[in-house]
Protein backbone atom coordinates (compact mmCIF):
# COMPACT_ATOMS: atom_id res chain seq x y z
CA UNK A 1 0.00 0.00 0.00
CA UNK A 2 2.65 2.49 1.06
CA UNK A 3 5.13 1.36 -1.58
CA UNK A 4 2.68 2.48 -4.27
CA UNK A 5 2.41 5.92 -2.67
CA UNK A 6 6.17 6.37 -2.29
CA UNK A 7 6.89 5.10 -5.81
CA UNK A 8 4.34 7.37 -7.46
CA UNK A 9 5.36 10.47 -5.50
CA UNK A 10 8.99 9.89 -6.48
CA UNK A 11 8.02 9.41 -10.14
CA UNK A 12 6.27 12.78 -10.03
CA UNK A 13 9.52 14.44 -8.97
CA UNK A 14 8.91 14.82 -5.24
CA UNK A 15 11.75 14.13 -2.84
CA UNK A 16 10.61 11.43 -0.44
CA UNK A 17 12.33 10.32 2.74
CA UNK A 18 11.01 6.93 3.83
CA UNK A 19 11.47 5.74 7.41
CA UNK A 20 11.07 1.97 7.28
CA UNK A 21 12.67 -1.36 8.03
CA UNK A 22 15.93 -2.55 6.51
CA UNK A 23 15.62 -3.78 2.92
CA UNK A 24 12.61 -1.56 2.24
CA UNK A 25 12.53 0.34 -1.03
CA UNK A 26 14.69 3.43 -1.46
CA UNK A 27 12.60 6.14 -3.14
CA UNK A 28 13.91 7.31 -6.51
CA UNK A 29 15.67 10.62 -5.88
CA UNK A 30 15.08 10.27 -2.15
CA UNK A 31 16.41 8.20 0.69
CA UNK A 32 15.60 5.37 3.08
CA UNK A 33 16.18 5.79 6.83
CA UNK A 34 16.34 2.27 8.21
CA UNK A 35 14.45 1.93 11.46
CA UNK A 36 12.61 -1.05 12.91
CA UNK A 37 10.05 -0.91 15.70
CA UNK A 38 9.81 -4.69 16.04
CA UNK A 39 11.32 -7.00 18.62
CA UNK A 40 13.27 -10.07 17.52
CA UNK A 41 10.05 -12.09 17.78
CA UNK A 42 8.31 -9.74 15.35
CA UNK A 43 6.14 -8.00 17.95
CA UNK A 44 5.66 -4.24 17.77
CA UNK A 45 7.60 -2.39 20.46
CA UNK A 46 6.19 1.04 21.31
CA UNK A 47 9.36 2.05 23.15
CA UNK A 48 11.47 1.36 20.04
CA UNK A 49 9.03 3.28 17.86
CA UNK A 50 9.14 6.26 20.21
CA UNK A 51 12.96 6.20 20.22
CA UNK A 52 13.10 5.88 16.42
CA UNK A 53 10.87 8.90 15.85
CA UNK A 54 12.91 10.94 18.32
CA UNK A 55 16.29 9.90 16.91
CA UNK A 56 18.43 12.70 15.48
CA UNK A 57 18.20 11.38 11.92
CA UNK A 58 14.40 11.09 11.86
CA UNK A 59 13.70 14.34 13.69
CA UNK A 60 15.98 16.21 11.29
CA UNK A 61 14.12 14.68 8.34
CA UNK A 62 10.79 15.74 9.83
CA UNK A 63 12.12 19.21 10.55
CA UNK A 64 13.12 19.66 6.89
CA UNK A 65 9.99 18.08 5.40
CA UNK A 66 7.13 20.06 3.88
CA UNK A 67 4.69 17.32 4.91
CA UNK A 68 5.03 14.47 7.40
CA UNK A 69 2.88 11.56 6.25
CA UNK A 70 2.50 9.34 9.30
CA UNK A 71 1.66 5.67 8.83
CA UNK A 72 3.27 4.56 12.10
CA UNK A 73 1.17 2.90 14.75
CA UNK A 74 1.42 5.26 17.70
CA UNK A 75 1.64 8.50 15.71
CA UNK A 76 4.63 9.82 17.62
CA UNK A 77 5.75 11.67 14.50
CA UNK A 78 2.49 13.63 14.35
CA UNK A 79 2.86 14.54 18.00
CA UNK A 80 6.42 15.74 17.31
CA UNK A 81 5.42 17.92 14.35
CA UNK A 82 2.51 19.47 16.23
CA UNK A 83 4.28 20.11 19.55
CA UNK A 84 7.91 20.65 18.51
CA UNK A 85 7.75 21.98 14.96
CA UNK A 86 4.59 23.92 15.86
CA UNK A 87 3.01 22.97 12.57
CA UNK A 88 -0.11 21.26 11.21
CA UNK A 89 1.80 20.06 8.17
CA UNK A 90 1.10 16.38 8.76
CA UNK A 91 -1.46 13.69 8.08
CA UNK A 92 -2.37 10.66 10.16
CA UNK A 93 -2.91 7.79 7.75
CA UNK A 94 -4.91 5.05 9.47
CA UNK A 95 -5.06 1.61 7.88
CA UNK A 96 -6.93 -0.37 10.52
CA UNK A 97 -9.78 0.05 12.97
CA UNK A 98 -7.31 0.42 15.82
CA UNK A 99 -6.72 4.14 16.29
CA UNK A 100 -3.65 3.56 18.41
CA UNK A 101 -3.11 6.53 20.68
CA UNK A 102 -4.14 9.45 18.49
CA UNK A 103 -3.18 12.28 20.82
CA UNK A 104 -3.91 14.91 18.19
CA UNK A 105 -7.10 13.75 16.39
CA UNK A 106 -6.86 15.90 13.29
CA UNK A 107 -5.80 15.57 9.64
CA UNK A 108 -6.87 11.91 9.75
CA UNK A 109 -6.97 9.84 6.56
CA UNK A 110 -9.07 6.65 6.44
CA UNK A 111 -8.91 4.06 3.68
CA UNK A 112 -12.60 3.55 2.86
CA UNK A 113 -15.90 5.27 3.48
CA UNK A 114 -16.91 2.49 5.86
CA UNK A 115 -13.61 2.88 7.71
CA UNK A 116 -14.25 6.62 8.06
CA UNK A 117 -17.74 6.08 9.45
CA UNK A 118 -16.44 3.51 11.91
CA UNK A 119 -13.65 5.75 13.16
CA UNK A 120 -15.85 8.83 13.54
CA UNK A 121 -18.76 7.11 15.27
CA UNK A 122 -16.87 4.55 17.33
CA UNK A 123 -13.51 6.15 17.98
CA UNK A 124 -14.31 7.84 21.28
CA UNK A 125 -13.03 5.46 23.92
CA UNK A 126 -12.42 2.78 21.28
CA UNK A 127 -8.85 2.21 22.39
CA UNK A 128 -8.87 1.37 26.08
CA UNK A 129 -5.46 -0.28 26.44
CA UNK A 130 -3.38 0.98 29.38
CA UNK A 131 -0.38 2.32 27.45
CA UNK A 132 2.87 2.94 29.35
CA UNK A 133 3.74 6.55 30.26
CA UNK A 134 6.06 7.17 27.30
CA UNK A 135 3.15 6.46 24.95
CA UNK A 136 0.34 8.47 26.46
CA UNK A 137 -1.85 8.83 29.50
CA UNK A 138 -4.84 9.44 27.26
CA UNK A 139 -7.01 6.38 26.70
CA UNK A 140 -9.94 7.79 24.79
CA UNK A 141 -9.86 9.40 21.35
CA UNK A 142 -12.38 11.37 19.39
CA UNK A 143 -12.14 11.95 15.64
CA UNK A 144 -14.52 14.65 14.47
CA UNK A 145 -13.82 14.15 10.79
CA UNK A 146 -11.57 12.26 8.38
CA UNK A 147 -10.76 12.29 4.69
CA UNK A 148 -10.78 9.09 2.62
CA UNK A 149 -8.06 7.85 0.27
CA UNK A 150 -8.55 4.28 -0.90
CA UNK A 151 -5.55 2.03 -1.53
CA UNK A 152 -4.68 1.33 -5.15
CA UNK A 153 -3.17 -1.60 -7.02
CA UNK A 154 -0.59 -2.05 -9.76
CA UNK A 155 -2.70 -3.67 -12.47
CA UNK A 156 0.39 -4.49 -14.53
CA UNK A 157 1.79 -6.46 -11.62
CA UNK A 158 -1.51 -8.06 -10.62
CA UNK A 159 -2.44 -9.33 -14.06
CA UNK A 160 -3.70 -12.83 -14.95
CA UNK A 161 -2.04 -14.75 -17.78
CA UNK A 162 -5.52 -15.77 -18.92
CA UNK A 163 -8.98 -16.13 -17.46
CA UNK A 164 -9.13 -19.93 -17.37
CA UNK A 165 -10.42 -21.26 -14.08
CA UNK A 166 -9.36 -24.36 -12.15
CA UNK A 167 -11.40 -26.61 -9.89
CA UNK A 168 -10.69 -25.10 -6.47
CA UNK A 169 -11.70 -22.28 -4.11
CA UNK A 170 -9.19 -20.14 -2.27
CA UNK A 171 -8.63 -18.25 0.99
CA UNK A 172 -5.57 -16.07 1.54
CA UNK A 173 -4.88 -13.62 4.36
CA UNK A 174 -3.40 -13.72 7.86
CA UNK A 175 -4.06 -16.79 10.00
CA UNK A 176 -5.83 -14.84 12.68
CA UNK A 177 -9.44 -15.16 13.96
CA UNK A 178 -10.13 -11.64 12.68
CA UNK A 179 -9.77 -12.92 9.10
CA UNK A 180 -12.00 -15.92 9.93
CA UNK A 181 -10.22 -18.87 8.31
CA UNK A 182 -12.49 -20.91 10.63
CA UNK A 183 -15.55 -20.55 8.43
CA UNK A 184 -13.58 -21.22 5.26
CA UNK A 185 -12.54 -24.51 6.87
CA UNK A 186 -16.16 -25.09 7.91
CA UNK A 187 -17.30 -24.54 4.31
CA UNK A 188 -14.70 -27.04 3.09
CA UNK A 189 -15.95 -29.62 5.58
CA UNK A 190 -19.55 -29.11 4.43
CA UNK A 191 -18.52 -29.42 0.77
CA UNK A 192 -16.38 -32.59 0.71
CA UNK A 193 -16.63 -32.90 -3.09
CA UNK A 194 -15.09 -29.46 -3.66
CA UNK A 195 -11.37 -28.59 -3.53
CA UNK A 196 -9.96 -25.74 -1.46
CA UNK A 197 -6.60 -24.02 -1.11
CA UNK A 198 -5.34 -21.81 1.73
CA UNK A 199 -2.26 -19.69 2.19
CA UNK A 200 -1.31 -16.75 4.34
CA UNK A 201 0.95 -15.36 7.03
CA UNK A 202 1.47 -17.90 9.80
CA UNK A 203 5.16 -17.85 10.74
CA UNK A 204 5.53 -14.59 12.64
CA UNK A 205 3.82 -12.29 15.15
CA UNK A 206 0.75 -13.81 16.81
CA UNK A 207 -0.10 -15.67 13.59
CA UNK A 208 2.36 -18.43 14.56
CA UNK A 209 0.56 -18.91 17.89
CA UNK A 210 -2.82 -19.24 16.23
CA UNK A 211 -1.49 -21.52 13.51
CA UNK A 212 0.83 -23.90 15.36
CA UNK A 213 -0.15 -23.78 19.04
CA UNK A 214 -3.48 -22.06 19.59
CA UNK A 215 -4.23 -19.29 22.06
CA UNK A 216 -6.71 -18.69 24.83
CA UNK A 217 -9.17 -16.99 22.47
CA UNK A 218 -8.70 -19.75 19.84
CA UNK A 219 -7.38 -22.95 21.48
CA UNK A 220 -7.45 -25.18 18.40
CA UNK A 221 -4.44 -24.52 16.11
CA UNK A 222 -5.30 -23.79 12.49
CA UNK A 223 -2.64 -26.27 11.34
CA UNK A 224 -4.52 -29.08 13.12
CA UNK A 225 -7.89 -27.94 11.74
CA UNK A 226 -6.57 -27.95 8.18
CA UNK A 227 -4.89 -31.35 8.52
CA UNK A 228 -8.23 -32.76 9.66
CA UNK A 229 -9.89 -31.42 6.49
CA UNK A 230 -8.57 -33.56 3.61
CA UNK A 231 -10.01 -31.46 0.78
CA UNK A 232 -7.93 -28.40 1.82
CA UNK A 233 -4.48 -27.95 0.30
CA UNK A 234 -2.31 -25.76 2.52
CA UNK A 235 0.26 -23.78 0.52
CA UNK A 236 3.38 -22.84 2.47
CA UNK A 237 4.45 -19.19 2.67
CA UNK A 238 7.67 -19.83 0.76
CA UNK A 239 5.67 -21.28 -2.16
CA UNK A 240 3.57 -18.15 -2.61
CA UNK A 241 6.46 -15.76 -1.94
CA UNK A 242 7.04 -16.10 -5.69
CA UNK A 243 4.70 -13.46 -7.14
CA UNK A 244 4.28 -15.39 -10.38
CA UNK A 245 3.08 -18.47 -8.52
CA UNK A 246 0.84 -16.45 -6.24
CA UNK A 247 -0.81 -14.69 -9.17
CA UNK A 248 -1.32 -17.99 -10.97
CA UNK A 249 -2.87 -19.64 -7.90
CA UNK A 250 -5.30 -16.79 -7.23
CA UNK A 251 -6.26 -16.15 -10.85
CA UNK A 252 -7.14 -19.82 -11.54
CA UNK A 253 -9.39 -20.15 -8.48
CA UNK A 254 -13.14 -20.46 -8.98
CA UNK A 255 -13.58 -17.82 -6.33
CA UNK A 256 -12.07 -16.19 -3.27
CA UNK A 257 -14.13 -17.00 -0.16
CA UNK A 258 -13.49 -14.41 2.56
CA UNK A 259 -15.94 -14.83 5.49
CA UNK A 260 -14.44 -11.96 7.48
CA UNK A 261 -16.59 -10.69 10.36
CA UNK A 262 -18.89 -13.70 10.70
CA UNK A 263 -17.39 -14.92 13.99
CA UNK A 264 -15.77 -11.81 15.42
CA UNK A 265 -16.65 -8.12 15.53
CA UNK A 266 -13.71 -7.38 13.24
CA UNK A 267 -14.62 -5.05 10.39
CA UNK A 268 -12.15 -4.96 7.51
CA UNK A 269 -11.05 -1.36 7.03
CA UNK A 270 -10.42 -1.95 3.32
CA UNK A 271 -9.45 -5.48 2.36
CA UNK A 272 -6.56 -5.30 -0.07
CA UNK A 273 -6.78 -9.07 -0.63
CA UNK A 274 -10.27 -8.56 -2.07
CA UNK A 275 -8.91 -6.05 -4.57
CA UNK A 276 -6.03 -8.38 -5.49
CA UNK A 277 -8.48 -11.19 -6.23
CA UNK A 278 -10.67 -8.98 -8.41
CA UNK A 279 -7.65 -7.66 -10.31
CA UNK A 280 -6.83 -11.27 -11.19
CA UNK A 281 -10.35 -11.93 -12.43
CA UNK A 282 -11.39 -13.99 -9.42
CA UNK A 283 -14.91 -13.41 -8.03
CA UNK A 284 -15.25 -12.79 -4.30
CA UNK A 285 -17.74 -14.32 -1.87
CA UNK A 286 -17.61 -12.26 1.31
CA UNK A 287 -19.70 -10.62 4.03
CA UNK A 288 -21.51 -7.30 4.58
CA UNK A 289 -19.15 -6.39 7.41
CA UNK A 290 -16.57 -3.65 7.13
CA UNK A 291 -15.61 -2.31 3.72
CA UNK A 292 -16.18 -5.46 1.65
CA UNK A 293 -19.44 -4.08 0.15
CA UNK A 294 -17.50 -0.93 -0.83
CA UNK A 295 -15.36 -3.07 -3.14
CA UNK A 296 -17.54 -6.02 -4.16
CA UNK A 297 -20.76 -5.40 -6.07
CA UNK A 298 -23.25 -8.14 -5.28
CA UNK A 299 -24.11 -10.19 -8.35
CA UNK A 300 -21.55 -8.40 -10.52
CA UNK A 301 -18.09 -9.07 -9.05
CA UNK A 302 -19.12 -11.55 -6.37
CA UNK A 303 -21.66 -12.13 -3.64
CA UNK A 304 -22.27 -10.54 -0.24
CA UNK A 305 -23.46 -13.18 2.23
CA UNK A 306 -24.40 -12.98 5.90
CA UNK A 307 -23.74 -16.60 6.88
CA UNK A 308 -21.99 -19.81 5.87
CA UNK A 309 -25.15 -21.36 4.45
CA UNK A 310 -25.71 -18.54 1.96
CA UNK A 311 -22.02 -18.63 0.97
CA UNK A 312 -22.34 -22.31 0.10
CA UNK A 313 -25.49 -21.56 -1.91
CA UNK A 314 -23.73 -18.81 -3.86
CA UNK A 315 -20.83 -21.11 -4.71
CA UNK A 316 -23.15 -22.86 -7.16
CA UNK A 317 -23.79 -19.50 -8.88
CA UNK A 318 -20.19 -18.38 -9.26
CA UNK A 319 -20.24 -19.02 -13.02
CA UNK A 320 -22.66 -16.09 -13.31
CA UNK A 321 -19.80 -13.74 -12.44
CA UNK A 322 -17.66 -12.69 -15.40
CA UNK A 323 -13.91 -12.69 -14.55
CA UNK A 324 -13.35 -9.88 -17.08
CA UNK A 325 -15.85 -7.73 -15.15
CA UNK A 326 -13.94 -8.37 -11.91
CA UNK A 327 -10.74 -7.23 -13.59
CA UNK A 328 -12.45 -4.17 -15.05
CA UNK A 329 -13.88 -3.10 -11.69
CA UNK A 330 -10.42 -3.35 -10.11
CA UNK A 331 -9.41 -0.65 -12.59
CA UNK A 332 -11.24 1.84 -10.39
CA UNK A 333 -8.28 1.46 -8.02
CA UNK A 334 -5.45 1.75 -10.56
CA UNK A 335 -2.00 2.58 -9.25
CA UNK A 336 -1.42 6.33 -9.07
CA UNK A 337 -4.82 7.32 -7.71
CA UNK A 338 -3.55 7.28 -4.13
CA UNK A 339 -0.62 9.56 -4.92
CA UNK A 340 -2.86 11.96 -6.86
CA UNK A 341 -5.27 12.18 -3.92
CA UNK A 342 -2.49 12.70 -1.41
CA UNK A 343 -0.82 15.41 -3.48
CA UNK A 344 -4.10 17.35 -3.45
CA UNK A 345 -4.33 16.88 0.32
CA UNK A 346 -0.70 17.96 0.84
CA UNK A 347 -1.38 21.11 -1.18
CA UNK A 348 -4.44 22.00 0.87
CA UNK A 349 -2.56 21.46 4.16
CA UNK A 350 0.29 23.71 2.99
CA UNK A 351 -2.35 26.33 2.19
CA UNK A 352 -3.54 26.18 5.82
CA UNK A 353 -6.42 23.68 5.65
CA UNK A 354 -6.93 21.31 8.59
CA UNK A 355 -9.82 19.09 9.59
Amino acid sequence: MFANIVDELAKRGHEVTLVAQKDSMTPEGGRLIEKSSLNDDGQLNARKEFDNINSAEVTEAMQNADIVHSCENFHFSVQWVKEVKKSNHFIQHLISNDAWNIRIPMNVICISQTHRQHMIHNSYGFQQLPFPPYVSNVRGIHIKDARVVCPDIDLEKWKPKNYEKGDYWIWFSRFNPDKNPDDFIEIARRCPNEKFKMFGAHKYLDHADYFYRGREDHPEPYEKMIKETPNIDLLEEDVVADMGKRIDIISRAKGFIFPVGLRTNFHESFGLVILEALALGTPVITTPYGSAPDIVEHGKTGFICSDVESMIERMSEIDKINPHTCRSEAGNYRKGKQAEAFLNIYKSILEGVSW
